[in-house]
């Protein structure tokens, strides 16, 4: 089944697209299949120099927290904590600059800090999980100490879901459409046009506004990114695929996974 698939999705086109069937599709609870939320912070211009973040984040029982990585070589990750109660979870993380040349001079350029996944069996868009309008609170200093917060910015995607990605015009409202296999033909574009590397294209893009293509395509790429490895391949498309005929129910699984070996975890999966 590995070659067929790897056949299938090498040769993609949308009359063979519009033939697959949707049973990858998401629905709330359907076969116990689960979204997986990207959410990525990210500097909106140049030369924001920023010194250090300070997010918290309250979200609804529900969502599973799987972890963070960071995005950005001028600095770190440098704190977590995290605290809930019976209906709600509560963390706050922290990002610092590295101190000296690598921090003062790299880091007046925009793009992606780090990003966190999580995931549901509950469907919907990640910002159904917050709760309440508030609930994600950015703080954020300059190097001169003052307050840098509308500096920073956020926006979430459902793994996989790459034209929810491409369709979404508003920072905080994922329109997300179901999996299908548009999805990996559209990972498949990219790659063939060479967008594949997202911390560099993060640097690139307008942030002024959700609905620029820049900032569309970069959405897109995290969405399509299934390991989470920074670097959209064919492999990222052929995984999709293999939701869509119902062998992988679970992008998540696959975070932090190499991308040479996420095939061949596809195809044994249950």
């Amino acid at each position: 089944m590995k070659n067929t698939m790897k056949k299938i999705a090498a040769s993609l086109s949308a009359a063979v697209l519009c033939a697959i069937p949707m049973a990858g599709s998401l629905t709330a609870n359907a076969a116990e299949q689960y979204t997986t939320y990207r959410t990525s912070y990210f500097i909106k211009h140049e030369n924001a120099n920023i010194e250090e973040t300070s997010i918290t984040v309250t979200t609804k029982k529900g969502l599973t927290k799987l972890g963070r990585k960071n995005l950005n070589n001028t600095g770190r990750i440098y704190d977590i904590h995290g605290s809930g109660g019976q209906t709600y979870d509560h963390i706050n993380v922290v990002w610092k600059r590295y101190t000296g040349d690598i921090g003062t001079q790299a880091f007046k350029k925009k793009g992606l800090l780090y990003n966190e996944t999580s995931k549901t069996t509950y469907g919907g868009k990640f910002e159904d999980y917050l709760v309440s309008n508030t609930a994600l609170d950015i703080q954020a200093k300059d190097t001169n100490g003052d307050s840098a917060a509308e500096r920073i910015g956020y926006f979430a995607v459902n793994v996989g879901d790459v034209t929810g990605a491409l369709n979404s015009t508003s920072f905080k409202d994922f329109k997300a459409d179901g999996i299908t296999g548009m999805d990996a033909l559209e990972v498949q574009k990219l790659v063939k046009k060479g967008v594949t590397n997202i911390a560099e294209y993060s640097k690139t893009v307008d942030y002024s506004s959700a609905n620029n293509e820049s900032v569309k395509t970069l959405r897109a790429m995290i969405a399509g990114d299934i390991n989470n490895d920074g670097k959209l391949t064919d492999n990222d498309a052929t995984v999709i695929m293999y939701w869509i005929v119902g062998r992988v129910n679970d992008f998540s699984r696959f975070n932090g996974v190499a991308d040479n070996k996420i095939v061949d975890m596809a195809e044994n999966m249950k």
